[in-house]
This record gives C-alpha cells, sequence and structure tokens, in this order.
C-alpha cells in the first residue's frame, strides 16, 4: 500500500511507509490489567480509545508503530532527537549517495533571536540587512559542499567532512514512532516555543 506525502518546507516531505498494531492494539493493551483481550473492535472502544486520548493516557498508545519517511532540515531531526520524537532513526549517508549539489535549507526569512526567550525568535532582520545576510548565508552553504566535494576527491574520509557539509542540511530519514510520539512531535512543532 501506498501512503500519501506531504510536502514540508521547501524541499521536505513526511510519508508514512509501514504500521504495526491498530486502534484494536490500543484497546487490548488498554483492558491487559483486567486479564481481557477482543478480537474485534467496536463502538465502546471507540469510546474508550477516544477517553485515553482526551485524557492523555499514553501507554496503551505506545503498542501501536509507525514508521515515516521523512526528509527535512538537519536541525529539525536534532529538535526531534532532543525532545524524544520518535525512537528509531536510519539515514540516507553521503557516504554511498551522491547529494545534489543545492541540497541544503535556506531559510525564507531570517529571524532576530528573541530577548526574553533564548529558545525563541521575534521579528526579522532590518530590511537593509537580509540581502547580505542570505548572500553570507548561501556563500557558507557553498563553501561547505565545495569543501566536501574537495575532500572526498582527495580521498578524505567522509566522516570527518561531515562537520564541513551543509550538504547534511536536508535529510531523508525512515523513522519509526508510536503513536505518543507522533503526538508530541505535533506539539513541539505547535508550541510558541518553537518557532
Amino acid at each position: 500500500m501506498s501512503f500519501p506525502e506531504i510536502t514540508v518546507l521547501d524541499r521536505g516531505f513526511v510519508r508514512l511507509i509501514d504500521h504495526m498494531g491498530t486502534d484494536l492494539t490500543v484497546v487490548n493493551a488498554a483492558r491487559v490489567s483486567f486479564g481481557k483481550r477482543k478480537e474485534a473492535f467496536d463502538p465502546k472502544d471507540a469510546e474508550l480509545v477516544e477517553y485515553l486520548a482526551e485524557h492523555e493516557h499514553t501507554a496503551p498508545f505506545r503498542h501501536a508503530y509507525l514508521t515515516f519517511h521523512v526528509k527535512a532540515p538537519i536541525f529539525v531531526f536534532r529538535q526531534w532527537m532532543k525532545h524524544r520524537i520518535a525512537s528509531d532513526f536510519n539515514e540516507i549517508s553521503g557516504r554511498y549517495v551522491e547529494f545534489k549539489e543545492d541540497e541544503y535549507f535556506v531559510p525564507d526569512a531570517f529571524r532576530l533571536q528573541a530577548k526574553v526567550n533564548k529558545q525563541g525568535s521575534e521579528g526579522e532582520l532590518p530590511k537593509a540587512q537580509r540581502a547580505a545576510a542570505r548572500e553570507a548565508y548561501l556563500a557558507a552553504c557553498q563553501n561547505s559542499v565545495t569543501q566536501y566535494n574537495e575532500g572526498s576527491i582527495l580521498g578524505g574520509v567522509y566522516v570527518y567532512d561531515r562537520p564541513l557539509s551543509s550538504r547534511e542540511d536536508s535529510r531523508r530519514w525512515p523513522c519509526g514512532a508510536n503513536e505518543v510520539d507522533a503526538e508530541a512531535a505535533r506539539d513541539v512543532k505547535t508550541s510558541p516555543h518553537h518557532r
């Protein structure tokens, strides 16, 4: 079965590629303390699932597992790891697959550091500085790609080139998450502290 790809940012996407478990899996996990197991899902079970979600009883949802193919900037994945979004990661490696030359994230706007909340941002750079900031950012990205390529042409070990490479700024990762992790990802994305 093929699932649709959802576009994220300028070149990213998220696509469900596999799943294990159903709503019945969640119901059976919730009712295990009663020593009961059901073979068919019914309307009462739907009410139980809704109740569990509404009251944030998350343990039963951890029994269903989702696997996604995700392409996003590396800083997004670092936030996922920091906030324990998804539990298993693999990624495409530049040692085995050649990346496109322009495969790096360029923000639509360069934002200012928030004065009060150091995790957030507020407002954009003044108009007079925007072109220079974009130019400097693009030059740094292009220089990183050049340095990465020169290191690999000279027989450099890719592992040591990684800190130079803005190419890694856009990753494709198959990652696995239970339903609680997936819900946490949504919460981090919609939080005003992470904008």
